[in-house]
């Protein structure tokens, strides 16, 4: 990396000042911070006076290796001009040493001031490396944990508790959670309270388990500042009876609103006899609307009644008025009361809840992460354990904390953050140091704070900085070490824009790579109404992902160089499917767990069967996931007669002995070697090519946490428990693989080439999806707790409106974060999918921005927009950039569909008649197995033609692969037949002249009147359409109905490419054995 020469740089080294780092993206932050800790080594700090904490354990791994191999050049390295072979640019870090130094009188020239560094080195170096521990960096979890541990009983915790994964705890949170709801049904007080709360919310729909559900899981991230105000919540809450004494009070509040509403309306009869309809209509939903309505009738939202357009010719009288305005604070008496009982009801529900998960966590001697920084905030604020005793808290910590530094701070949650503000205090305060004076320095960028669900708060990074003005100097981190030059570019462009209509703090960033770099943002449009439309815009931002990933394979990118970053796991598996249907190797969040390893779930599988041999499915996916352990024909056998003894044995007497043995070796051995039996007995290690994840299990097969050495269900439970366990992937696999990941999971990460498909996220308030809001004092104590109430409500009830701007700027800055971190993870190339819309003030949604900020004209928004260039090399089409004054530059990728303009509101339309499938025989629709055989066989013939990919004979045998994968019932005859009928289309020249084209595009959607359709093969041939549809049998007479439908296929093509096409063209091609039949169909 180059020396950072950005803006104060050298004061970021400075021992003896306290720092505010902001850091943008690729900026540079992790070399800054394992630079300032060398500097402080080499400034005579002892290694155990610094506390350095980092978020992940792959931070703190990489913070230990730059600064061992920083140290290490400078020691012993530096004489050597080409002995850095190893090293991640230690000269960078040794040249920004030596500036430093040299400002401050160490020496005149350079060379003096290295060895002058290199001197200082050797003995920083014998007390650091060789003496690591004595170094302490850690994750902040780790250092609570360790803190935790040295006050245990202070604490009131057992000193030996175990840390549980966050699969146990959800875990424990389910169970308890379903003895707390148990403990509500046997109790009449209680399930009418939470009754009523579920009418409060306004969620009556809904079970009032799953929302109660809900709101806990919201209130555990502020479980702490829920618990400062214990005493409150019992003190006003004592007794359920009390409780539900508050509803009678807000039921005689709604009955006033009621009374007075109808009151107004009969006044305003009585004085006005000559009113409009109009006005008369709106005095009628007075009377008769729900009071939850009632804020949104238009007329009670005006200051004065006459303001109201209906009433505006009614003569003002004061009594009138009076009365508008007693009706609309009653209105505000009712929903403020409304939310108070809602809150109050809601924290003694939670308070009552919380004593079911600890009960359990105190029997098994286990806390989570969270309840560890719980209590040691507890323990030292609460407790002012570290306020009160200070030389206490730093004799058993071993040694003071002279320098504090904390990398990625905005992720820092506002608990964590008050539990060493003590530490940071001292540190800005120069008092209690015996020695030296301390610094705090913190490095963090707000603009990545994507965690405020975890309880991260992007605010605080600017509040600590206000909170220390004459102690902390700011400084920022501008030039961009990641990204090419365009891509830098795009993110400036994007972000300035955004900058100017929300006040969102960005700063330029600079660009220092002469790499240039790729930008590449395609522009769909969704359809209106049906899911149909929905399906189709979700299948061409798969179409589009899936030319992204072709084009790029094509320039000779390796796969596993790589990343689509979606918004949720369930995207992201649904991505990986698609890709994997189509021939591609993915890697993904669940692909990547150890149990979903095939190795580990093979072993697993017959674990399971074994602990239960009645359970046929896990022998099944036993069986099935280990190749080679049956023939196809064992495999259809054994699916049809099911894997009884007899069975097994007639079809694989081998394979029935081990099963035998296991099964009588299965509780008489430890768990750990019956896995290491089930791996030897069917030779797992050569059957899944030595993965190394079969390694793993077998050791953690071993785990002491196992409570029965001889318990198979022991074992599947403790595997269970640590679902979160990432598996050994091999390089190999990483290489050949497309990543796929949430944005959430690819923060701190950066990735060669990046594809983002889904940015259609809202950017606004929706009360459905937010149904409480925690709101904070301008201190980030919480407020309150608040129902998310419509805008009509919030708008009367000022203190409501605040709380719901707040959280809706809030809402809005989460996202242009979430925006900002998903555009910088990239270094070579950045490919977006946007949906189009139309250009206007009201951006509801992150595609929006897009189109704002590429828009040509003031209505006109790119469908393409490009910058810079790929890798020259290619392996096939070069796919082709339809540039943004509409040229066209080579052939092109299937989703941009060869340059022409298309809609999807075009191919996604409704009221066209819809387009029957032909039927021979209409009479019955139950499938008779015949019948099923053919579909079946015609299903993975079409699918085979999909998967032939260029229509060669060498793309063949992949395509027959995945028709086995997925088609296991068809039997090996159906097989063939399919892999003759390949090979006549390959051979056939007439067939290859009418495919060959600029573009094909497999198993195109369309949808009419509410139903999706595909067209098998569409053809892009110049200004030439073809519509293709293939059939697996030769009839003489020719069906009318399939001429029918063909000819419907190519008038819906022809609507959807009004433009740039002078022909569409339609074939039924009939695929034998050993001919092909062409059948040409002409448009009508």
């Amino acid at each position: 990396m180059p020396v950072n020469m950005d803006t104060g740089a050298l004061d970021i080294l400075s021992p003896d000042k306290s720092i505010a780092l902001k850091a943008s993206a690729g900026s540079g932050k992790t070399f800054n911070l394992s630079l300032r800790v060398v500097n402080l080594l080499l400034s005579g700090v002892e290694p155990d006076r610094i506390l350095c904490l980092t978020f992940t354990n792959k931070a703190t791994n990489e913070m230990y290796e730059r600064i061992i191999k920083t140290l290490t050049y400078l020691a012993h390295e530096l004489p050597e001009e080409s002995g850095q072979g190893s090293l991640q640019a230690p000269k960078e870090e040794a040249l920004m040493l030596a500036e430093y130094w040299m400002l401050r009188g160490a020496g005149k020239e350079p060379a003096d001031v290295l060895r002058y560094l290199s001197k200082k080195a050797e003995s920083v170096y014998e007390k650091t490396v060789r003496e690591i521990s004595r170094l302490r960096v850690s994750t902040i979890d780790s250092f609570f944990n360790s803190v935790l541990r040295l006050f245990p009983f202070e604490a009131g915790v057992l000193p030996d508790f175990r840390i549980i994964t966050e699969s146990e705890e959800d875990g424990i949170y389910r169970s308890a959670y379903d003895e707390f709801i148990a403990g509500i049904h046997s109790d009449d007080s209680m399930r009418q309270l939470l009754t009523n709360l579920v009418l409060l919310s306004g969620s009556a729909e809904l079970s009032p388990f799953r929302v109660l559900d809900g709101y806990f899981r919201e209130m555990l991230s502020i479980r702490t500042e829920i618990e400062g105000r214990e005493q409150e919540v019992r003190s006003q809450e004592s007794e359920v009876r009390g409780l539900l004494g508050e509803f009678d009070v807000l039921r005689g509040l709604e009955k006033k609103v009621r009374e007075e509403a109808a009151s107004l309306a009969a006044r305003m009869r009585r004085f006005y006899p000559d009113m409009g309809k109009r006005a008369i209509s709106e005095l009628k939903k007075y009377e008769e609307s729900r009071i939850k309505n009632l804020p949104a009738l238009t007329s009670l939202t005006k200051e004065q009644y006459t303001d109201y357009r209906y009433f505006s010719s009614l003569e003002y009288l004061p009594e009138i008025q009076d009365a508008f305005d007693l009706l609309k604070e009653e209105m505000r008496d009712y929903f403020r009361y409304k939310n108070r009982i809602f809150q109050r009801i809601t924290l003694y529900l939670f308070m009552r809840f919380l004593k079911y998960p600890d009960r359990t966590k105190q029997k098994l001697n286990a806390l989570s992460f969270n309840d560890v920084t719980r209590i040691c905030y507890n323990l030292l604020i609460g407790n002012a354990l570290i306020d009160e005793n200070p030389d206490y808290f730093y004799f058993r910590l071993d040694s003071r904390i002279e320098h504090l530094l904390i990398d990625e701070f905005q992720d820092t949650s506002i608990i964590q953050w008050k539990i060493l503000k003590p530490v940071a205090d001292e540190l800005t305060s120069g008092m209690g140091q015996k020695e030296r004076t301390g610094s705090f320095f913190y490095v963090g960028d707000p603009k990545q704070s994507i965690y405020r669900f975890r309880g991260g708060e992007s605010r605080l990074f600017d509040a600590v900085l206000s909170h220390y003005p004459e102690k902390l100097k700011a400084r920022s981190l501008r030039r961009n070490f990641r990204s090419g030059r365009v891509i830098v570019d795009f993110v400036n462009r994007v972000f300035c824009d955004v900058a100017s209509h929300y006040g969102y703090d960005y700063q330029e960033q600079e660009s220092t790579l002469e790499r240039e770099g790729y930008v590449d943002v395609r522009f769909i449009t969704r359809g209106k109404g049906a899911d149909s439309a929905k399906a189709c815009f979700t299948e061409l931002k798969m179409q589009t992902v899936l030319s992204f990933v072709e084009t790029l394979l094509n320039r000779g990118v390796l796969p596993g160089d790589i990343a689509i970053l979606c918004q949720k796991n369930r995207t992201c598996e649904e991505y990986a499917g698609f890709l994997r249907d189509r021939g591609y190797d993915v890697l993904t969040e669940s692909s990547e767990g150890l149990l979903e390893q095939p190795s580990v779930r093979a072993v697993m599988n017959l674990l399971k069967w074994l602990s239960d041999p009645r359970q046929a499915v896990y022998l099944f996916g036993f069986l099935f996931t280990v190749e080679g352990l049956l023939d196809e024909k064992g495999v259809r056998q054994l699916f049809h007669q099911g894997p009884s003894r007899g069975n097994l044995s007639a079809i694989s007497p081998a394979l029935s002995e081990k099963l035998s043995r296991l099964q009588s070796l299965s509780g008489l051995i430890p768990v750990y070697r019956l896995v290491e039996r089930i791996i030897e007995e069917f030779d797992l290690h050569r059957a899944f090519n030595y993965d190394p994840n079969l390694l793993y299990l077998a050791g953690m097969a071993t785990s002491e946490e196992i409570s029965d050495p001889l318990g198979v269900e022991d074992l599947i439970a403790f595997m269970n428990s640590r679902s979160s366990t990432k598996a050994l992937i091999p390089s190999g696999v990483s290489e050949k693989s497309v990543r796929l990941m949430t944005v959430h999971k690819a923060k701190g990460l950066e990735f060669p080439y990046v594809i983002l498909p889904e940015l259609d996220i809202r950017m606004t308030f929706d009360a459905r999806k937010t149904p409480i809001i925690i709101d904070h004092n301008e201190d980030m104590t919480v407020k309150g707790l608040y129902l998310s109430e419509n805008k009509d409500i919030a708008a009367l009830v000022s203190g409501l409106n605040d709380v719901r701007v707040r959280e809706e700027a809030r809402i809005r800055t989460d996202r242009l974060n979430y925006l900002y971190v998903a555009l910088t993870r990239a270094r070579n190339g950045l490919m977006v999918v946007a949906e189009k819309s139309e250009i206007s003030s009201d951006t509801r949604q992150l595609s929006d921005i897009l189109c704002r900020v590429l828009q040509t004209g003031v209505q006109d928004t790119v469908s393409i927009y490009q910058a810079g260039s790929l890798p020259d090399k290619e392996k096939g089409l070069k796919p082709t950039v339809v540039k943004r004054d509409g040229t066209s530059t080579g052939p092109v990728g299937p989703v941009s569909f060869a340059g022409l303009a298309v809609s999807l509101k075009d191919m996604v339309q409704e009221g066209s008649s819809r387009i029957e499938s032909p039927s021979m025989d209409d009479e019955g629709n139950i499938e008779n197995p015949d019948e099923y055989r053919d579909r079946l066989f015609g299903e993975a013939f079409h699918y085979a033609v999909e998967m032939l990919g260029d229509f060669s004979a060498d793309s063949i045998p992949a395509a027959i692969d995945r028709v086995r994968q997925r088609y296991v019932p068809l039997d090996e005859g159906a097989i063939m037949s399919i892999k003759r009928r390949l090979s006549s289309l390959v051979d056939n020249t007439a067939f290859l002249d009418l495919v060959h084209g600029q573009a094909r595009l497999t198993e195109a959607p369309f949808a009419r009147s509410g139903s999706l359709y595909r067209v098998d093969l569409l053809v892009f041939d110049g200004e030439i359409i073809r519509v293709m549809d293939f059939k697996t049998g030769h009839d003489a007479s020719l069906p009318e109905g399939y001429i029918k439908q063909v000819n419907n296929y190519m008038q819906i093509v022809r609507e959807c490419f009004k433009e740039g096409v002078s022909n569409v063209e339609g074939y039924l091609v009939f695929a034998g054995e050993d001919t092909v039949g062409l059948q040409e169909v002409h448009l009508q």
